[in-house]
């Protein structure tokens, strides 16, 4: 029967952190784009 080797895992505190930015617009004042800015800042907030 071969030998089983159970390596156990490596222990790393990751302290490091990840800066992220969400850039939302439109390119104009119509209603349309009015409800895509929202969207984005909907998708983005949550």
């Amino acid at each position: 029967m071969p030998t089983v080797t159970v390596i156990q895992p490596t222990l790393v505190e990751n302290t490091a952190k990840t800066r992220a930015a969400a850039y939302c617009r439109v390119s104009s004042s119509s209603e349309d784009q009015l409800n895509s800015y929202m969207a984005q800042v909907t998708y983005y907030s949550h």
